[in-house]
């Protein structure tokens, strides 16, 4: 690959803006509503303005708008306030404009500073009138974008307007603009077809896309810290024409460097056919922040897909998702619409450890008034309608905020499949937005780069075909489990289940059983007294299904010295003893050993085996010791810090002398660790990820958490 960067050829008509008249002020905006007027022009010629190519020159377009941010410079991190601007005038020949604002002088702000395009700003959620950080302002660049065959997508390209570059003069301020993003030009030669969407994947680790944190104060970058991808995808609403044979692929980026011997593969997809191709760099291929960058992809000899008919999604459906951090259950979406733009969400008593492919109609049944929250899906030109009877309304999908709302007029939408039978509901395929439940927020609404819980399409009708499913048929147990049990679920089954040994030449096996009252096959183990772990398997089988292959992973005896932290399973008499505390889904256990417990990334990740975590001088590192006390338990990290709080908040207290008081139970197969009414969990939210104690109103939105006990 050719690497190639260069700064735009923009010259802006600075001293054409430049004010006339010539005494600077210091901005101090009146308590409440100020309008000022804001001159956009680019800092110099590397910093080109908005938002379509002319040639090499970008150049503003219409119907733009700047999200301003204004704040005291001696407490930047908390006294400033965001407004969208709300007028937009650009010059004759589209290459400076101006912006009208109304801003908030409240917390008597001395500085402004400037993100564009609004949309790009997430610092306070595009809500005015509230403190802003201005050290670390969000900022989120799409990994979904929507160009065309000369131009990019305005909503991803984004520019930083430094804090320190304002002056008033005759009541008018004037914003030097610093291109935030890289502008990548991408040259695909090799193919003849038209294409509709480009994918681009970069070496793992790059991160081209995401939110990031801004210094407003002084226009610096700083870390991506949400929803970080090496994969951009570019949709054209109108396909690139072939033409000779070559297409310009327009996207933006943050820093990507992709070094020597790394590879870029590109997906182009036609309404037909899917072409896909890796090519590996024979130099460094930069592209740059604040740079246009040009590059070619050859996609002679890409490999060639015939893309399949896609699935007919017409019937009747209830809308479903899994809900892993409150109920524990899956969900469904109601067919009551929120005034704020959402609909609300519907409980059931379905463990969400169940997989999609185990629902029926049948589950859901027994719910009152459940068939008010049927939706008919139904193909029409172009997309789907989808229905709702018992309000007589259409769903409508949001394509630029979190919003889903209803019509009275039928709404045409997009319906794509995700994976494992998953579904995506969006006005178009074209856009970043798609319905998706919020577990945070118990809401089903649109949003973007698939941040919150995916959705699933159950048909609603009856089930007539013989079904036989075990969502975990391989568990893996310890040397000395006594038995091991699978559950199943069977539908429409004539006669009975049977279940037989199939393989098992190291003698794991003592018995098999099933319980159809139960749903369960049980097995009965011989203890393993050798040092090499065992497998066998068992066979579970009914009338008119596929048979289903059951495996067990049997531990190997430990070697003599060696030990464990064992899971809890059952709640004991005395909690007394040494424990990692653990989040199972990601492998992480509270790091004892540290000096301040109460920190981001306050984990170790551990391996889990069987139940089981192997004891080594590293996982005694990071474990606690719990000890009996009047009124419950006292925690202690190796660290020799005792862990508690004090209130019922959001908090984790320390303390080397009070011990504080801890409950501990089981509940709903999690261990319920409880301080002034306050419950540990871990937040996996990418700018949290930590353990601490959550106020009871809310802890459930955390991650449930388990002792692992030393043997």
């Amino acid at each position: 690959m050719k690497k190639l960067y260069r700064p735009l050829c923009f010259v802006a008509a600075v001293a054409a803006m430049s004010l006339t008249s010539c005494q600077k002020e210091n901005f101090n905006p009146a308590d409440g509503a100020t309008t000022i007027t804001v001159h956009a022009i680019a800092e110099d010629v590397a910093n080109a303005t908005k938002t379509h190519i002319d040639g090499t020159q970008v150049l503003w377009d219409e119907n733009e708008a700047m999200k301003v941010i204004t704040f005291n410079n001696a407490n930047p991190e908390s006294t400033g306030s965001e407004s969208n601007s709300t007028e937009f005038t650009p010059s004759a020949d589209f290459t400076t404009a101006t912006f009208k604002a109304t801003v908030d002088g409240t917390n008597n702000p001395d500085r402004i500073a400037g993100v564009y395009p609004a949309d790009a700003a997430k610092g306070l959620g595009s809500v005015s009138g509230k403190e802003v950080n201005a050290t670390s302002y969000k900022v989120e660049l799409n990994a979904a974008q929507s160009a065309t065959a000369d131009s990019y997508d305005p909503a991803s390209y984004i520019m930083i307007a430094r804090a320190d570059a304002y002056t008033l003069e005759n009541g008018e301020w004037t914003a030097y603009y610093k291109r935030a993003t890289a502008l990548n030009h991408m040259i695909l030669s090799g193919i003849t077809d038209n294409i509709k969407s480009v994918t681009i994947t970069f070496p793992e680790g790059q991160q081209a896309a995401g939110r990031r944190y801004f210094n407003l104060a002084t226009g610096e970058a700083g870390e991506i810290y949400h929803e970080p991808t090496n994969v951009v995808t570019v949709n054209y609403a109108t396909p690139l024409k072939a033409g000779n044979g070559e297409n310009d692929v327009w996207f933006t980026s943050w820093n990507v460097n992709v070094k020597t011997g790394e590879s870029i593969t590109v997906k182009a997809e036609s309404a037909t056919k899917i072409y896909t191709k890796t090519l590996t760099a024979t130099k460094e291929v930069a592209l740059m922040e604040n740079y246009l960058n040009i590059f070619p992809f050859d996609m002679a000899g890409a490999t060639v897909e015939d893309k399949q008919p896609g699935e007919d999604y017409s019937g009747e459906y209830l809308i479903v998702s899994k809900d892993e951090n409150n109920s524990g259950n899956w969900v469904y979406m109601s067919d009551i619409y929120s005034n704020n733009n959402y609909f609300t969400v519907g409980e059931t008593n379905i463990p969400a450890t169940r997989e999609f492919n185990s629902l029926f109609m049948e589950d859901f049944a027994a719910i009152g008034n459940i068939e008010n929250h049927v939706w008919e899906v139904v193909k029409v030109d172009g997309g789907y309608t989808i229905f709702n009877s018992a309000n007589n309304v259409y769903l409508e999908a949001d394509d630029n905020s979190n919003d889903a709302h209803t019509s009275k007029t039928p709404i045409t939408l997009y319906i794509g499949a995700g994976e494992n039978g998953a579904i995506k509901i969006q006005a178009s395929s074209t856009i970043e937005r798609w319905l998706q439940y919020n577990m945070q927020n118990t809401r089903f609404a649109c949003y973007a780069n698939a941040n919150q819980q995916e959705i699933y399409l159950l048909p609603w009708v009856e089930s007539t075909e013989p079904t036989l499913i075990v969502n975990e048929p391989e568990q893996t147990v310890a040397a000395d489990a006594a038995s091991v049990s699978f559950s199943f679920i069977a539908r429409n089954i004539e006669g009975t289940i049977s279940a037989v040994e199939a393989t098992d030449e190291s003698d794991i096996i003592s018995t098999v059983s099933v319980d159809e009252g139960a749903s369960t096959v049980n097995v009965t183990l011989n203890p393993n007294s050798d040092e090499v772990e065992k497998t066998a398997t068992v066979t579970l089988s009914a009338e008119g299904v596929d048979p289903v292959t059951l495996t067990i992973n049997q531990r190997a005896k430990p070697a003599a010295g060696t030990k464990y932290y064992v899971k809890v399973t059952e709640e004991p008499a005395d909690w007394s003893g040494q424990y990692l505390i653990v989040y199972e889904d990601a492998s992480y256990a509270f790091d004892g050993s540290l000096s301040k417990l109460d920190a981001v990334n306050d984990y170790k990740k551990v391996t889990i085996d069987g139940a089981m975590i192997e004891s080594t001088s590293e996982t005694d590192a990071i474990s606690f010791t719990i000890s009996s006390i009047d009124g419950g338990y006292a925690i202690q990290s190796r660290s020799g810090y005792y862990i508690y709080n004090s209130s019922n908040d959001n908090a984790l207290k320390t303390s080397t002398g009070e011990t504080g008081v801890n409950t501990i139970s089981l509940e709903d197969g999690s261990c319920k660790i409880v301080s002034s009414s306050s419950v540990l969990r871990f937040n996996a939210n990418s700018n949290q990820m930590r353990f601490r104690y959550y106020k009871s109103a809310s802890y459930t939105n955390q991650k449930p958490i388990q002792l692992y006990k030393l043997q």
